[in-house]
């Protein structure tokens, strides 16, 4: 398991870890998100998927949760007892963009927000 922090500028990082997670091919493997206010994203990996985030609703609060599923372009969202789910596949750019939004759209973060990113692949 690898843990590194950066400045996720631009959302290049955030992809940068994403296509570390693909390209290891682990079934099962993962990348968690998690900036200075705790906040967290869960992207996923399996061969017949691809990339799922995955979201906690307990760590939301009734704000963030009417601001995420109001995020426009967000068609895949899911949701069961526990979390959110939004099939991403592959595409790296996507998941980053993806996380950059819920990062600074839903969560609030600075432009500037820095964020931890715990790897298992």
């Amino acid at each position: 398991m690898a843990l590194k922090e950066f400045k996720a500028d631009h959302e290049k990082n955030l992809r940068l870890a994403m296509e570390e997670l693909v390209g290891s091919g682990v079934e099962g493997g993962f990348v968690i998100f998690e900036t200075e206010a705790d906040k967290s994203l869960e992207f996923t990996y399996s061969h017949k998927d691809g990339l799922t985030l995955e979201m906690p609703r307990l760590g939301l609060s009734a704000e963030e949760r009417t601001r995420l599923q109001s995020l426009e372009g967000l068609e895949a969202l899911t949701e069961d007892e526990v979390s959110y789910h939004i099939q991403v596949g592959v595409d790296t750019r996507v998941g980053a963009r993806l996380a950059n939004r819920i990062f600074r759209e839903v969560f609030g973060a600075s432009a500037s927000y820095r964020v931890r990113v715990t790897l298992d692949a």
